[in-house]
């Protein structure tokens, strides 16, 4: 079964704009072979997207969290490194 992964992030927020790119480009592939799914949420349209949020605890965007079946969730902050990213999509892809 296929890992969720939820990435938070907010128009106008210059650490997303330097994080989705290269998350994006990394995930791409996992998602494509239906191995992950990603879900990109922006906090600045309000909505349902705010519930989730709160749900969540999310105090700062980006955060990344990898939701697995029977798991704790795994919640990353911040604009990671590619290094950082692929740990956290090799832990989404192994669910």
């Amino acid at each position: 079964m296929a890992a969720d992964v939820l990435v938070f992030v907010a128009s106008g927020c210059g650490a997303c704009h330097d994080y989705m790119p290269k998350f994006t480009r990394l995930a791409r592939p996992l998602h494509d072979q239906r191995r992950i799914r990603v879900q990109v949420i922006d906090l600045a349209r309000g909505g349902p997207g705010a519930a989730l949020a709160a749900q969540h605890k999310i105090e700062a965007t980006p955060t990344t969290i990898v939701l697995r079946p029977g798991r704790k969730p795994h919640k990353r902050v911040g604009s990671l490194d590619e290094a950082e990213i692929q740990k956290l999509l090799t832990l989404a892809a192994g669910a």
